[in-house]
């Protein structure tokens, strides 16, 4: 059997936890240009939050607060997601059964952490979805409003303009009629 590595599996989590999207870490708060954790699984970000506005006066964070998330904090049982694995890695290394099995319990209680944070991170994700959708349907719309507005004023335009062109081939047929004729024909009718 192959030994157990651990300090590799424990640097695949801290690598994990300090993943980049876009050149900037994800739960590092607002100090998103540098690592959320180190080497050792000390928190180095903050708890900013970064928030868009998707309505008046409605604003939805779009990052994870890293406190909450990976260290527990505000979470009832919230727990350090590294202790479990910190705690189960020491165990394999120990070689010791008692401390694995402990372990167990730490990671259901970072299941149930984790499944916590993705919750809210699909509600945020379905109140921004909304807003775009919402957005999206008032601009077609007011797309809509402006085209039938559009329309009306052509119709009222060419209306008016046949109007004007009846009045004025009427105008001129009369014109031509009256210049057509002898004016001492006109006495002797």
């Amino acid at each position: 059997p192959q030994e157990p590595k651990p300090d590799a599996d424990k640097n695949l989590a801290i690598q994990l936890l300090n993943t980049r999207y876009s050149n900037r870490t994800l739960l590092a708060g607002f100090r998103s240009d540098k690592p959320a954790f180190d080497t050792s699984g000390n928190f180095l970000g903050d708890n900013g939050n970064i928030e868009i506005e998707i309505a008046g006066g409605l604003r939805i964070p779009v990052n994870i607060s890293a406190a909450r998330a990976v260290l527990g904090q505000g979470i009832e049982n919230g727990i350090h997601l590294l202790e479990p694995i910190q705690k189960f890695i020491e165990g394999l290394r120990t070689n010791d059964t008692e401390m694995i099995q402990d372990s167990l319990e730490g990671f259901q209680k970072v299941n149930d952490q984790i499944s916590l944070v993705r919750g809210e991170i699909g509600s945020r994700t379905s109140q921004i979805s909304r807003a775009i959708s919402t957005q999206e349907q008032i601009q077609v719309d007011g797309t809509a409003a402006v085209s039938q507005i559009e329309d009306a004023d052509a119709i009222k335009v060419f209306s008016e303009l046949a109007r004007d062109q009846t009045v004025l081939q009427a105008a001129i047929s009369t014109s031509k009629k009256i210049l057509s004729e002898n004016p001492t024909d006109i006495f002797y009718k």
